[in-house]
């Protein structure tokens, strides 16, 4: 699990929310806000995709489970939110650490 103070607070997710750029793969959507002073990731599960709040839950905490390796590897300077396009609940956790790496790769996020 990704510790809270590698999380976004709500204040910097809104922040990200209104000035963030807009990247997109099959399984997820994602903003990123850049040059931040740390970087800091918030996991989304939207109502839209799971309707009870069970299923959200499990579905961000397998999220972040997924991106706490992946912290070292990503850029500095950089606010993400990442938010779930589809029900990914029945994922494991090292087939959803796959996808965001390659997501993150695409995107240019990750160390080389």
């Amino acid at each position: 699990m990704l510790p809270k103070s590698q999380r976004l607070t709500n204040r910097q997710f809104e922040l990200v929310m209104k000035k963030g750029g807009v990247m997109q793969a099959p399984l997820f959507l994602m903003r990123v806000l850049v040059g931040q002073p740390d970087t800091r990731i918030s996991a989304v599960a939207p109502l839209k995709i799971a309707k009870k709040a069970v299923s959200r839950n499990r579905i961000r905490r397998k999220m972040y489970e997924s991106l706490a390796p992946l912290m070292d590897s990503i850029n500095h300077g950089l606010w993400i939110a990442l938010f779930a396009k589809k029900d990914i609940g029945e994922m494991e956790t090292v087939e959803m650490t796959k996808e965001i790496s390659s997501f993150f790769r695409n995107a240019k996020i990750l160390l080389a």
